[in-house]
């Protein structure tokens, strides 16, 4: 997981009842705070914000980061002075107080201290929860909000629930409750490689819908789940209730979504696929971060910024003779597309960033298969366009996600699997009675580590 710090912001919009923090926060000033810092006495000049609240502010951001990453760091501003020049300080109510008792914490090992900042060149001091710390958060569980709204800024914003937002709020909480007592694990994964990953089961399943630019048409793509942050490589692995499963993704999506908004059907089968070789790139290279291009293209607003973004993504991973080729070739790429695909051709690089509408419309699938499968007891996890289910599901997950793309849009989705079930095993050989092998041939099991079947018992004892 990232080492990545986050500044101090008013984290109380990520849940459901803040409320909940009241008495936890002061328990945690109780323990830890209060003698250092016992009560004023006497007359005198207080500070607009109480210590305790001030703290509040530092405690439920120190419990959201800790919940969204394990490893995440809080930046913490040290200078006096910034807490009388910086109106986003200001706002969230901290004063110069502040700098005084995140030291004593330091000192006294409940925050640790990951890298000093400078009270000279204001580098702010970074910090995390200590063991001790992460072992109180571990015991509290307030409920993270269903539906989350930021603004242009990505900065978290309250709002006025609605029929909808309400609706997706009870359509997560029955999904949460669900994956709360189904048993979702990496079969070959020992307790080392889940802390190599970074991985929480039984915190990080909880999941949440987030929109953008204070607008819910814009994104809502669901977040919060430990399975969207696995290498893409071990999702075959993922064992739900002990059962092998398969993955099921939209091929293409957001260009079919977008000749779907535009009522029109895609002329080809798979659109990323040109014939613009050349002996630098093979077709399948090319399609590949063509992809990626595209997908960039319908949130930037020319063709040169696309450009400099792919390749700011890539830099690190590909050739320096390579960047250098894209960024000679690219143009052409992004051409070749418009000409293959003219009725989508406006969409691209306009900067109206409608790759967040169709990440909406993407998100609202996932919403309706989620409600579907939630309702039948059936555990899916979402991967934003693709989808995991146990094996036995395949068949029902395949139709439900072309009814449901074909409802919205008028034409079939092109789909792709990873995996095979049992009954796709068996009609294989029953279409072809010269094979003269068994299901369990075709049959993916995985391997299941001894702390696998440890994880799995604990778990069945605890819901138990």
């Amino acid at each position: 997981m990232s080492n990545d710090s986050h500044r101090l912001q008013d984290t109380s919009v990520y849940f459901s009842y803040p409320e909940q923090f009241d008495d936890f926060c002061t328990d945690l000033w109780s323990e830890f705070l209060s003698e250092a810092f016992p009560p004023a006495k006497g007359v005198g000049r207080r500070p607009r914000v109480s210590r305790e609240e001030q703290m509040r502010v530092i405690w439920m951001n120190l419990y959201w980061q800790w919940h969204v990453d394990p490893e995440r760091l809080i930046s913490i501003p040290m200078r006096d002075v910034t807490y009388t020049t910086d109106d986003h300080y200001r706002q969230l109510g901290l004063t110069k107080l502040l700098p005084k008792m995140i030291r004593h914490l330091i000192d006294t090992g409940v925050l640790t201290l990951v890298k000093k900042g400078s009270e000279i060149s204001g580098k702010m001091t970074r910090v995390k929860p200590s063991k001790k710390l992460r072992n109180r958060f571990k015991r509290f569980a307030p409920e993270i909000k269903p539906v989350q709204l930021k603004d242009e800024n990505k900065k978290p914003i309250n709002y006025e629930e609605t029929a909808d937002t309400l609706r997706w709020g009870d359509i997560l909480r029955r999904y949460n409750a669900l994956l709360e007592r189904t048993h979702i694990d990496v079969g070959h994964f020992t307790n080392k490689d889940h802390r190599k990953y970074g991985l929480n089961l039984s915190r990080r399943k909880h999941v949440y819908r987030q929109f953008n630019n204070s607008s819910f048409s814009q994104y809502g793509r669901i977040h919060g789940a430990w399975w969207q942050l696995l290498p893409s490589q071990w999702r075959k692995d993922i064992l739900i209730d002990d059962f092998e499963t398969v993955e099921v993704d939209f091929t293409a999506m957001s260009t079919y979504i977008t000749y779907g908004i535009e009522g029109v059907k895609p002329p080809m089968k798979d659109p990323y696929k040109l014939k613009t070789p050349n002996e630098f790139i093979d077709g399948p290279t090319q399609r590949k971060f063509l992809k990626k291009l595209i997908s960039i293209a319908y949130n930037t607003a020319s063709d040169a910024d696309a450009l400099w973004t792919f390749c700011e993504e890539y830099k690190k991973v590909v050739t320096p003779k390579f960047l250098a080729f894209f960024r000679n070739h690219g143009k052409s790429l992004l051409q070749a597309f418009r000409d293959a695909h003219p009725a989508i051709s406006k969409y691209l690089c306009t900067n109206k960033k409608y790759g967040l509408t169709t990440m909406f419309e993407d998100s609202q699938l996932a919403m309706a298969l989620i409600d579907h499968f939630t309702d039948r007891e059936v555990p899916i996890l979402t991967i934003h366009d693709s989808f995991v289910v146990p094996e036995y599901e395949a068949g029902n997950l395949i139709t439900k996600m072309t009814s449901l793309f074909f409802e919205r849009f008028g034409f079939k989705p092109d789909l792709k699997q990873e995996n095979i079930s049992m009954v796709q095993a068996q009609r294989l050989l029953k279409d072809d009675p010269l094979i003269n092998n068994s299901p369990l041939d075709y049959f993916r099991t995985s391997e299941r580590s001894e702390d696998y079947y440890s994880r799995r018992e604990e778990f069945i004892s605890n819901i138990a």
